[in-house]
């Protein structure tokens, strides 16, 4: 999977989250990348939505092929 692909997918996974378990629709433009990274065969980044106060950290394991998706609440 190349960065850009990565990164397509993680927004992907972002906007399927948020319709999924808090029933919001974002689009894929509302998502931005604040990180990314590649690192020891794995591609991380951190992202942000323009609508709810969260932030996503999602991982690619390029050995296993398995994305991984955690988001935390942002607290001013």
């Amino acid at each position: 999977m190349t960065t850009a692909e990565f990164e397509k997918a993680a927004k992907l996974a972002v906007v399927e989250f948020q319709q999924e378990i808090h029933d919001t629709y974002i689009s894929v433009d509302d998502v931005h990348v604040v990180w990314m990274c590649h690192l020891l065969g794995n591609k991380k980044c951190i992202l942000m939505d323009e609508i709810s106060n969260h932030i996503y950290e999602v991982t690619y394991n390029c050995h296993l092929h398995e994305m991984y998706l955690d988001y935390y609440t942002k607290m001013n």
